[in-house]
């Protein structure tokens, strides 16, 4: 994912007991997914009934982050005098525009969808929710993890200064309006900020800083293999959310990495 420079993990709920000790570990967490094989990326949205939340697009010729709206996604186009304008972002079957992989989150499921060909694809739904077990087509395993790993990913870019949102005054998101990042490598990339969470929309609403970035928090997977080893490992990773956070160094034992794209 070409939006993404650095990665940190942000916290972990590890069980309380060691296993060599023989106490009793807390309650496993549960991963519920889904799928549909032949279906449009439209199709996959309105099974999964997926009517609001964030969509990352890729495409041959752009990668958007894209509000949904009723299960539609919408972008923002930057205009030159720094405003702008949110549009409805058509989804082809073919050519240059067409988006062969997206990926879609609300803070609670994911939903993932992979072209295969002629605008059809395989798309997946998870999330801790036992509905996403049977939001699609056809239920898969449950995924039953040890532990749970909190994880930010830092987004190229900074915020635009001046920058008019359909929902915000000038340079300030609103809460269910759009940040418009800036770096070299990228050029502009407009971010829906419509999920933010509490202490954000209380720094939005009384102004932001320049030192804050853009994250997408993530929740990792662990869980154990079946062999005599009992060997642990992230195995599966969710979508959660965006986050507006100042830059700065994260208590963790595991030390920011820096890089060009998503693990």
């Amino acid at each position: 994912m070409t939006i993404v420079t650095e990665t940190a993990a942000v916290g972990t709920d590890r069980p309380d007991a060691d296993h060599r000790s023989g106490a009793p570990r807390p309650r496993p967490t549960w991963l519920f997914s889904s799928t549909s094989q032949g279906v449009t990326l439209i199709e996959a949205i309105d099974a999964a009934e997926f009517h609001t939340g964030t969509a990352l697009l890729a495409s041959a010729q752009a990668y958007h982050v894209a509000r949904l709206v009723e299960g539609r996604p919408r972008v923002l186009r930057p205009a030159t005098d720094g405003g702008g304008a949110e549009k409805d972002l058509p989804l082809p079957a073919t050519g240059r525009s067409a988006v062969f992989e997206a990926r879609l989150f609300d803070g609670m499921r994911e939903l993932r969808w992979l072209h295969d060909r002629d605008g059809l694809g395989t798309a997946v739904l998870l999330g801790e929710d036992e509905v996403c077990g049977a939001g699609l087509a056809k239920s898969l395993p449950a995924l039953e993890a040890i532990d749970t790993i909190g994880t930010r990913y830092l987004l190229w870019g900074r915020p635009v200064t001046g920058t008019a949102t359909p929902a915000g005054t000038a340079g300030e998101p609103g809460t269910d309006g759009w940040l418009v990042l800036a770096d070299a490598r990228i050029g502009l990339m407009p971010v829906p900020m419509g999920g933010l969470e509490p202490p954000d929309a209380a720094r939005a609403g009384a102004g932001w800083a320049r030192e804050e970035h853009v994250y997408l928090h993530t929740v990792e997977y662990v869980a154990t293999d079946d062999t005599a080893h009992v060997n642990a490992a992230v195995v599966e990773e969710r979508l959660s959310h965006l986050a507006l956070r100042p830059r700065r160094q994260v208590a963790s034992p595991r030390a920011e990495q820096r890089g060009t794209g998503e693990r």
